[in-house]
């Protein structure tokens, strides 16, 4: 008779061996981590050179780039800012240019007196009644009040002929020319004030004035050649 073979081994002996290889396998894996954690946290403070190096300027050129953006960004709005302070500075030489000309074109004597009652701008029409008269014109700065006794002390005024209505005053200069003075607020609380020659108003006036006063002494003249002795 044959010898029977040994018994296989049973159920609860496979499942410990089973369980006994997962946990050195369990194990072994552990120990794999455990190296590779060290490796890693070590790895940080040991760095090899080369790749440190690499690492640096990977950063450096990282902030070189964000740096360069940032200069760049503020180049534009700073070049967008000079473009909009030179359109401001035409636009507003444009404008002065424009109101001297306006002021260059008005017939009559021309000043602008600030707020403070200062001059600020006249025309050369305004220039010429002084440069007539061998006097400096008044230059800016100066007061209305200045302008005005400047006028009468060095002659350039020899009569003035105050109005109630608002017409204004009325110079006789010492060219024998005739001047009415207009003055205007502006909006700003300063004073715009116009000099118009009316020399030839007045000397129309005067001349119709001796027409009605020889008219007048030509009939006093009748009346009494033919008033009985």
């Amino acid at each position: 008779m044959p010898i029977p073979d040994s018994d296989p081994p049973s159920t609860d002996e496979t499942k410990d061996r089973q369980i006994e290889a997962l946990l050195q396998e369990n194990q072994r894996l552990r120990r794999i981590r455990d190296a590779l954690i060290v490796r890693v946290e070590s790895g940080t403070a040991h760095k090899p050179e080369p790749y440190a190096a690499f690492e640096h300027s990977v950063i450096l050129a990282e902030q070189v780039r964000e740096r360069t953006d940032a200069l760049n960004n503020a180049l534009e709005e700073l070049k967008a800012s000079h473009t909009a302070v030179n359109w401001a500075r035409e636009e507003a030489e444009t404008t002065r240019q424009r109101l001297s000309d306006a002021i260059e074109s008005i017939a009559d004597g021309f000043v602008l007196f600030d707020s403070h009652h200062k001059l600020i701008q006249s025309n050369s029409r305004f220039r010429s009644y002084w440069r007539d008269a061998g006097i400096a014109a008044p230059e800016p700065g100066a007061s209305i009040q200045e302008v005005k006794t400047r006028a009468e002390a060095n002659g350039l005024i020899v009569e003035e002929h105050d109005h109630d209505d608002p017409e204004g005053s009325v110079f006789l200069l010492s060219n024998q020319r005739w001047v009415q003075v207009t003055e205007r607020a502006t909006r700003e609380g300063g004073l715009v004030v116009l000099y118009s020659d009316i020399t030839d108003v007045k000397n129309s006036e005067m001349i119709r004035r001796i027409k009605a006063l020889e008219e007048s002494e030509r009939w006093i003249r009748v009346v009494t050649d033919h008033v009985p002795a």
